[in-house]
Protein backbone atom coordinates (compact mmCIF):
# COMPACT_ATOMS: atom_id res chain seq x y z
CA UNK A 1 0.00 0.00 0.00
CA UNK A 2 2.71 2.24 0.64
CA UNK A 3 4.42 1.65 -3.00
CA UNK A 4 1.07 2.34 -4.41
CA UNK A 5 0.25 5.59 -2.53
CA UNK A 6 4.33 6.75 -3.49
CA UNK A 7 3.95 6.05 -6.60
CA UNK A 8 0.60 7.99 -6.99
CA UNK A 9 2.32 10.99 -5.32
CA UNK A 10 5.11 10.56 -7.62
CA UNK A 11 2.65 10.90 -10.95
CA UNK A 12 0.93 13.61 -8.79
CA UNK A 13 3.92 15.69 -8.95
CA UNK A 14 5.30 14.78 -12.11
CA UNK A 15 1.88 16.40 -13.63
CA UNK A 16 2.26 19.39 -11.43
CA UNK A 17 5.11 20.01 -12.35
CA UNK A 18 3.93 19.69 -16.28
CA UNK A 19 0.58 21.78 -15.44
CA UNK A 20 3.21 24.62 -14.64
CA UNK A 21 5.53 24.41 -16.90
CA UNK A 22 2.41 24.76 -19.59
CA UNK A 23 0.69 27.54 -17.87
CA UNK A 24 4.23 29.34 -17.72
CA UNK A 25 4.86 28.71 -21.45
CA UNK A 26 1.42 29.93 -22.62
CA UNK A 27 0.96 32.74 -20.20
CA UNK A 28 4.60 33.75 -21.23
CA UNK A 29 3.66 33.95 -25.05
CA UNK A 30 1.09 36.20 -24.46
CA UNK A 31 1.94 38.72 -21.96
CA UNK A 32 5.03 40.45 -20.43
CA UNK A 33 4.77 42.34 -17.19
CA UNK A 34 7.58 45.00 -16.34
CA UNK A 35 7.74 47.44 -13.68
CA UNK A 36 7.03 50.98 -14.24
CA UNK A 37 10.52 53.27 -13.08
CA UNK A 38 10.10 56.06 -15.19
CA UNK A 39 7.81 58.71 -15.43
CA UNK A 40 6.67 57.79 -18.66
CA UNK A 41 6.05 54.00 -17.88
CA UNK A 42 4.18 55.48 -14.72
CA UNK A 43 2.22 57.69 -16.83
CA UNK A 44 1.16 55.36 -18.81
CA UNK A 45 0.05 53.02 -15.97
CA UNK A 46 -1.99 56.16 -15.19
CA UNK A 47 -3.78 56.71 -18.64
CA UNK A 48 -4.71 53.02 -18.27
CA UNK A 49 -5.88 53.91 -14.78
CA UNK A 50 -7.90 56.64 -16.19
CA UNK A 51 -9.92 54.85 -19.46
CA UNK A 52 -10.57 51.66 -16.90
CA UNK A 53 -12.01 53.65 -13.60
CA UNK A 54 -13.26 56.65 -15.44
CA UNK A 55 -14.12 55.44 -18.61
CA UNK A 56 -14.95 51.85 -19.20
CA UNK A 57 -16.43 51.34 -15.20
CA UNK A 58 -17.17 54.64 -14.61
CA UNK A 59 -16.43 54.55 -10.79
CA UNK A 60 -14.66 58.09 -11.01
CA UNK A 61 -15.59 61.24 -12.73
CA UNK A 62 -13.75 62.02 -15.47
CA UNK A 63 -13.79 65.46 -15.24
CA UNK A 64 -11.83 65.15 -11.59
CA UNK A 65 -9.18 64.35 -14.22
CA UNK A 66 -8.61 66.62 -17.03
CA UNK A 67 -5.00 65.05 -17.74
CA UNK A 68 -6.53 61.46 -18.35
CA UNK A 69 -4.27 60.15 -15.73
CA UNK A 70 -6.06 58.97 -12.90
CA UNK A 71 -3.27 58.95 -9.81
CA UNK A 72 -3.43 60.22 -6.27
CA UNK A 73 -1.14 60.72 -3.09
CA UNK A 74 -0.41 57.03 -2.69
CA UNK A 75 1.33 57.04 -5.85
CA UNK A 76 4.29 58.30 -4.53
CA UNK A 77 5.03 55.65 -2.05
CA UNK A 78 3.93 52.64 -4.24
CA UNK A 79 5.57 50.72 -6.74
CA UNK A 80 4.26 49.80 -9.92
CA UNK A 81 4.10 47.07 -12.82
CA UNK A 82 2.29 47.34 -16.59
CA UNK A 83 1.22 44.15 -18.33
CA UNK A 84 2.08 44.19 -21.71
CA UNK A 85 0.10 41.97 -24.38
CA UNK A 86 2.99 40.53 -26.41
CA UNK A 87 0.97 39.64 -29.51
CA UNK A 88 -0.58 43.77 -29.76
CA UNK A 89 2.57 45.26 -27.91
CA UNK A 90 -0.29 47.23 -26.25
CA UNK A 91 -0.37 48.10 -22.69
CA UNK A 92 -3.45 46.27 -20.76
CA UNK A 93 -2.98 46.19 -16.80
CA UNK A 94 -1.96 47.81 -14.12
CA UNK A 95 -1.37 47.65 -10.64
CA UNK A 96 0.56 49.01 -7.46
CA UNK A 97 1.49 47.87 -4.21
CA UNK A 98 1.47 50.71 -1.44
CA UNK A 99 4.30 51.07 1.01
CA UNK A 100 3.41 52.13 4.63
CA UNK A 101 6.86 53.48 5.13
CA UNK A 102 7.73 51.96 7.97
CA UNK A 103 4.20 52.99 9.60
CA UNK A 104 5.09 56.60 8.16
CA UNK A 105 2.25 56.81 5.21
CA UNK A 106 -1.27 56.10 5.91
CA UNK A 107 -2.10 52.75 3.64
CA UNK A 108 -5.85 53.90 2.87
CA UNK A 109 -7.52 50.75 4.04
CA UNK A 110 -6.42 51.67 7.28
CA UNK A 111 -7.41 55.20 6.81
CA UNK A 112 -11.10 54.20 5.46
CA UNK A 113 -10.88 51.01 8.02
CA UNK A 114 -9.49 51.82 11.27
CA UNK A 115 -10.14 47.90 12.56
CA UNK A 116 -6.90 47.37 10.60
CA UNK A 117 -5.22 48.47 13.25
CA UNK A 118 -6.23 46.04 15.78
CA UNK A 119 -5.81 43.37 12.76
CA UNK A 120 -2.05 44.16 11.04
CA UNK A 121 1.01 46.35 12.29
CA UNK A 122 0.84 48.38 9.17
CA UNK A 123 4.92 48.77 9.25
CA UNK A 124 4.94 45.16 7.97
CA UNK A 125 2.10 45.62 5.98
CA UNK A 126 1.34 46.28 1.87
CA UNK A 127 -1.44 47.21 0.30
CA UNK A 128 -2.24 45.83 -3.28
CA UNK A 129 -4.93 48.47 -5.05
CA UNK A 130 -5.48 49.85 -8.65
CA UNK A 131 -5.97 46.44 -10.10
CA UNK A 132 -7.11 47.77 -13.86
CA UNK A 133 -7.45 45.33 -17.03
CA UNK A 134 -7.97 46.54 -20.18
CA UNK A 135 -12.02 45.80 -21.80
CA UNK A 136 -10.12 44.37 -24.37
CA UNK A 137 -8.96 41.58 -22.32
CA UNK A 138 -12.57 40.91 -20.96
CA UNK A 139 -14.22 41.01 -24.14
CA UNK A 140 -16.84 37.81 -23.08
CA UNK A 141 -19.90 38.58 -21.61
CA UNK A 142 -19.47 36.73 -18.32
CA UNK A 143 -15.65 38.13 -18.14
CA UNK A 144 -16.77 40.59 -15.46
CA UNK A 145 -14.26 43.42 -14.10
CA UNK A 146 -11.29 41.43 -14.01
CA UNK A 147 -11.73 38.80 -16.71
CA UNK A 148 -12.63 35.14 -16.03
CA UNK A 149 -10.51 32.67 -14.68
CA UNK A 150 -11.00 28.90 -16.39
CA UNK A 151 -10.76 25.90 -14.50
CA UNK A 152 -7.29 24.54 -15.29
CA UNK A 153 -5.44 27.02 -15.86
CA UNK A 154 -3.03 27.54 -19.38
CA UNK A 155 -4.54 23.89 -19.86
CA UNK A 156 -4.87 22.27 -23.24
CA UNK A 157 -8.67 20.85 -23.45
CA UNK A 158 -9.31 19.24 -26.98
CA UNK A 159 -6.10 20.51 -28.53
CA UNK A 160 -6.89 24.07 -27.89
CA UNK A 161 -4.69 26.33 -25.46
CA UNK A 162 -6.83 28.72 -22.59
CA UNK A 163 -4.74 32.19 -22.32
CA UNK A 164 -4.15 32.34 -18.34
CA UNK A 165 -5.91 35.13 -16.29
CA UNK A 166 -3.72 38.05 -17.15
CA UNK A 167 -3.56 39.01 -13.90
CA UNK A 168 -1.39 36.44 -13.01
CA UNK A 169 2.07 38.27 -14.36
CA UNK A 170 1.61 40.93 -11.94
CA UNK A 171 0.69 38.71 -8.39
CA UNK A 172 4.33 37.50 -9.67
CA UNK A 173 5.63 40.95 -9.95
CA UNK A 174 3.97 42.26 -6.73
CA UNK A 175 6.22 39.39 -5.13
CA UNK A 176 9.35 40.08 -7.02
CA UNK A 177 8.56 43.79 -5.42
CA UNK A 178 8.73 42.81 -2.08
CA UNK A 179 12.05 40.70 -2.02
CA UNK A 180 14.36 42.35 0.74
CA UNK A 181 11.49 44.55 2.36
CA UNK A 182 10.58 43.36 6.09
CA UNK A 183 7.00 42.79 4.97
CA UNK A 184 4.55 40.32 5.94
CA UNK A 185 0.65 41.05 5.45
CA UNK A 186 -1.28 42.21 2.45
CA UNK A 187 -4.39 44.07 2.60
CA UNK A 188 -6.78 45.50 0.18
CA UNK A 189 -10.36 46.84 -0.45
CA UNK A 190 -11.82 44.54 -2.46
CA UNK A 191 -14.95 44.36 -4.74
CA UNK A 192 -16.88 41.22 -5.02
CA UNK A 193 -15.77 40.50 -8.09
CA UNK A 194 -12.41 40.60 -7.44
CA UNK A 195 -12.30 38.60 -4.15
CA UNK A 196 -14.31 35.75 -6.08
CA UNK A 197 -11.14 35.94 -9.20
CA UNK A 198 -8.19 35.69 -6.18
CA UNK A 199 -10.16 32.74 -4.98
CA UNK A 200 -10.56 31.28 -8.25
CA UNK A 201 -6.74 30.94 -8.46
CA UNK A 202 -6.17 30.08 -5.10
CA UNK A 203 -5.57 33.17 -3.09
CA UNK A 204 -7.69 33.60 -0.40
CA UNK A 205 -8.10 36.69 1.54
CA UNK A 206 -9.46 36.90 4.95
CA UNK A 207 -12.58 39.63 5.58
CA UNK A 208 -11.15 42.25 7.98
CA UNK A 209 -14.88 43.47 8.82
CA UNK A 210 -18.17 44.20 7.12
CA UNK A 211 -18.14 45.77 3.49
CA UNK A 212 -18.18 49.60 3.08
CA UNK A 213 -19.32 51.82 0.08
CA UNK A 214 -16.56 53.20 -1.03
CA UNK A 215 -16.81 53.66 -5.34
CA UNK A 216 -19.04 50.98 -4.77
CA UNK A 217 -18.87 47.72 -2.38
CA UNK A 218 -15.30 46.97 -1.28
CA UNK A 219 -14.63 44.28 1.42
CA UNK A 220 -11.79 45.41 3.77
CA UNK A 221 -9.51 42.04 3.58
CA UNK A 222 -5.69 41.18 4.57
CA UNK A 223 -3.95 37.86 4.44
CA UNK A 224 -0.74 36.53 5.77
CA UNK A 225 1.72 36.27 2.54
CA UNK A 226 3.10 33.00 3.41
CA UNK A 227 0.04 31.42 4.54
CA UNK A 228 -1.80 32.53 1.27
CA UNK A 229 1.65 30.98 -0.86
CA UNK A 230 1.05 27.71 0.90
CA UNK A 231 -2.94 27.63 0.44
CA UNK A 232 -2.10 28.08 -3.14
CA UNK A 233 0.52 25.64 -3.13
CA UNK A 234 -1.61 23.13 -1.60
CA UNK A 235 -4.84 23.88 -3.96
CA UNK A 236 -3.16 25.33 -7.28
CA UNK A 237 0.51 24.35 -7.49
CA UNK A 238 0.41 25.70 -10.79
CA UNK A 239 -0.12 28.93 -9.95
CA UNK A 240 2.02 28.58 -7.39
CA UNK A 241 4.56 27.74 -8.74
CA UNK A 242 3.94 30.48 -11.65
CA UNK A 243 3.67 33.49 -9.03
CA UNK A 244 6.31 32.40 -7.27
CA UNK A 245 9.40 31.51 -9.82
CA UNK A 246 9.48 27.92 -8.50
CA UNK A 247 9.62 29.29 -5.19
CA UNK A 248 11.89 31.85 -5.41
CA UNK A 249 9.91 34.50 -4.93
CA UNK A 250 8.13 32.67 -1.74
CA UNK A 251 9.03 34.48 1.66
CA UNK A 252 11.29 31.82 3.88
Amino acid sequence: MAVVIKQKEHVTKLQDNIKAQLLASVYNEFFEVIPAFTPSQKAEGYNLRYQVLCQERMLLNPEDYPSEQECDMHDLHAAHCLLVHRPSDMTVGTMRVIFSEGGDHMLPSFALYPTFTDLLDMKYTVELSRLCVSRQMRRRWNDGPYGRVSEGEGMVPEGKRKIPHAALGMFRETLAMLQGRDVTHVCALMEPALAMMLKRLGLHFAAAGPAIDHYGLRQPCYAKISSLLQRVEREKPAIWAFITDNGRLAPD
